[in-house]
């Protein structure tokens, strides 16, 4: 976005004329390079500010559906920036597991959060279980989802985040 804004500032300071539609294509284009280059962190982070503003326009369903997607980024950034897991190598483990991608990155990193403190270890079990339910009713399930329960979420992933964060630095 911020070459975006130079560029935009060049072309009126050198008084060079675009058409508008050129520069909105242009910068359609620089956004999407920069969001399929962004890592697992900034993901997660795009997906808890997605969730912080789809409470406050009262989607709560996408709030869970956001709230969790963060945690489950975060997640697939320790593992393969901060415990080096190769990420090629990580889905075909978790293809070959019997529950799935994200109950197999929840057991990978649960084995290394363990080794640092079993008590976190037992608390992110507990809190990421219980956000992916949550996420799962929200998203395949009709059942309504009250703000309460979108703003939990939030506070849930943000919790979750933040202790992955002290024991992965």
């Amino acid at each position: 976005m911020l070459v975006i804004l130079i560029l935009y500032i060049l072309c009126f300071e050198t008084r060079h004329e675009i058409k508008f539609n050129s520069l909105k294509i242009f910068s359609s284009l620089i956004f999407r390079l920069f969001y399929l280059m962004a890592d697992f962190s900034e993901k997660s982070i795009q997906s808890l500010d997605s969730a912080r503003y789809l409470v406050k326009q009262h989607f709560y369903s996408s709030t869970v559906n956001r709230a969790y997607y963060a945690c489950f980024q975060y997640i697939m950034y320790v593992l393969i920036k901060k415990l080096n897991r190769d990420e090629k190598m990580f889905h075909i483990e978790a293809k070959n597991s019997p529950n799935g991608t994200h109950t197999w990155a929840c057991k990978v990193i649960g084995i290394d959060l363990a080794k640092k403190s079993y008590n976190d270890y037992k608390w992110f079990q507990k809190e990421i279980v219980e956000l992916r339910e949550k996420r799962v009713l929200a998203d395949y399930h009709s059942a309504v989802i009250t703000p309460e329960e979108g703003n939990v979420s939030i506070t849930k992933a943000e919790s979750i985040i933040n202790v992955l964060k002290g024991n992965f630095k």
